[in-house]
């Protein structure tokens, strides 16, 4: 699975008169087998200063958990980690990155302020998981281009820029950093996890699953490793085997809910519909987070209405509604009401699917700040743009897109944002009937902007170019992609793949 771009590395303890004087641990003199890579130093590593052995070693076995999105085996060590040293900077704030609740800024704002005395390496880790908390995009970039300038041979601050890079659709550098990781550890076989992705998604198909083979072939006992081979191999069209390999990943360990999301994807494909819906009900069958159930009804809901059944796409949004007012989420409820938008808009609805958007920003209001939340207003605003065009409102549409502009302005290093105003750009040139310019800001999506792509194709048809939106459908049609809803995405990518192929596909092998 691709992970959330992460910050670690560093550590140190407050000083109290009791507690005996830190010590910088250096890392060790030579590289370690891949079983023990995450629990030695490795030369050229922003060293860690603690004063606890064992908090230390705990620290560093969260983070492998953590790299391999585990969070709540992460939080648990990490907690161990603190009962040995409670004023732990680093424990504290990768804890508070892992606990999406309250809590959770409360932990990073504790690990900051412990951590004014600790080198400016150190430290620069903790602040970015503190940009993390509050959605500061700008801050996010700056600080990991910082850290690669600051500590060139750290093969962390490497691996995160080219995580970073990966996510920001900057293909070269993701590449470029990857490797420059691995060549500082050779051991790190998450890197693999990314190169394989970016690869496969570059057109160098078999260079993509070989490099998601060697992250099996270093972890064979991380169901996230088998999880990222059926990721890739599900990008290449190739299901039956994709679906192989996520069931692996989802059968090693229950709780992994991402690999039957896996499986589901796989299935959808497919033309499999039960068989998708099966593979979320094992999925469910296991505790989760708020933000997983969320994720995980979200793939059945999206899944329904591909299927053509509205009435139980729709429940699946109720039920999800429901649950946030159970729990007083506001968060929760401003991403149900803004998925029950969307699927309103598709089906016809339009002034129903307008007053959804009003009470989605009303709960957002008081969700406060964060990573989640910028997406969900950047969300609303690319919807606000689409419904412009329905209502043929172009005031609607031109506002989105002047607003993302805006939001751009802010945060240029983010190319998310910058995806975000290309498609809302595109909308607002429709809903002001000038095809051919909605044409050229959609063609500024990158591919794996599904949703933006399918708009381009519609744009083409009313630009008097057939057989470009015949292979912008087509180009679509190609990428299976798995969705970032673990990064709070929708299924836009389900959907839109399971809309324009409306008929069952042959199994691959």
């Amino acid at each position: 699975m691709l992970l959330v771009a992460i910050a670690l590395l560093a550590a140190a303890p407050g000083t109290s008169p009791a507690s005996p004087a830190p010590t910088t641990v250096a890392p060790a003199a030579t590289a370690v087998p891949a079983a023990n890579a995450d629990s030695k130093g490795i030369p050229g590593e922003i060293p860690v200063t603690a004063r606890s052995a064992e908090a230390l070693q705990l620290f560093r076995e969260g983070r492998f958990k953590a790299l391999n999105w585990d969070c709540p085996a992460a939080s648990l060590l990490l907690k161990q980690a603190l009962l040995a040293e409670p004023d732990f900077a680093l424990a504290l704030a990768w804890l508070g990155k892992c606990d999406v609740g309250p809590d959770g800024a409360r932990e990073i704002e504790r690990g900051l302020q412990l951590s004014s005395s600790l080198p400016v390496t150190e430290r620069m880790m903790i602040e970015v998981l503190a940009a993390e908390r509050r959605g500061d995009d700008e801050q996010i970039r700056k600080l990991r281009r910082q850290l690669v300038d600051l500590a060139p041979n750290d093969w962390l601050a490497q691996f995160q820029l080219g995580v970073q890079s990966q996510y920001d659709y900057k293909s070269q550098a993701a590449i470029l950093h990857l490797n420059r990781a691995l060549q500082l550890n050779p051991q790190l076989a998450e890197a693999y996890n990314y190169l394989g992705f970016v690869l496969a998604q570059q057109g160098m198909t078999e260079e993509g699953i070989a490099a998601a083979r060697k992250f099996v072939e270093l972890k064979p006992n991380e169901p996230n490793a088998y999880d990222s081979l059926g990721e890739v191999l599900l990008l290449v069209g190739r299901l039956d085997e994709a679906e192989a390999q996520f069931r692996k990943a989802g059968e090693m360990k229950a709780e992994f809910w991402m690999a039957w999301v896996g499986v589901s994807y796989a299935r959808f494909y497919r033309g499999d519909f039960a068989g998708g819906h099966e593979a979320m009900t094992v999925a469910r069958k296991t505790p989760h987070a708020e933000s997983e159930m969320r994720a995980l009804a979200l793939v059945d809901a999206w899944g329904y209405l591909g299927e053509g059944k509205s009435a139980e796409a729709l429940a699946g949004i109720d039920a999800l509604e429901q649950a946030g007012a159970e729990k007083k989420s506001s968060l929760a409820l401003a991403w149900a009401r803004f998925e029950r938008a969307e699927m309103l808009l598709e089906l016809g609805r339009l002034g129903e699917a307008q007053a959804q958007v009003q009470l989605s920003r009303q709960s957002l209001a008081d969700a406060g700040a964060g990573d989640e939340q910028n997406r969900v207003r950047r969300s609303l605003l690319v919807l606000d743009s689409a419904l412009g065009v329905s209502a043929q409102n172009p005031a609607q549409a031109a506002r989105a897109a002047a607003d993302l502009a805006e939001e751009l302005r802010r945060a240029p290093s983010n190319n998310d944002v910058r995806s975000d105003m290309h498609h809302a750009a595109g909308e607002a040139a429709l809903a002001a009937r000038d095809p051919a310019r909605a044409v050229e800001a959609l063609s500024m999506c990158p591919d794996t902007e599904v949703p933006c792509r399918v708009r381009l194709a519609a744009a083409q048809e009313l630009a008097g170019q057939p057989r470009a939106a015949e292979e912008t459908r087509a180009r679509v049609l190609t990428l299976d992609l798995r969705d970032n809803v673990h990064r709070g995405e929708d299924p836009a990518a389900l959907y839109a793949h399971l809309k324009l192929a409306r008929k069952p596909r042959a199994a691959t092998h």
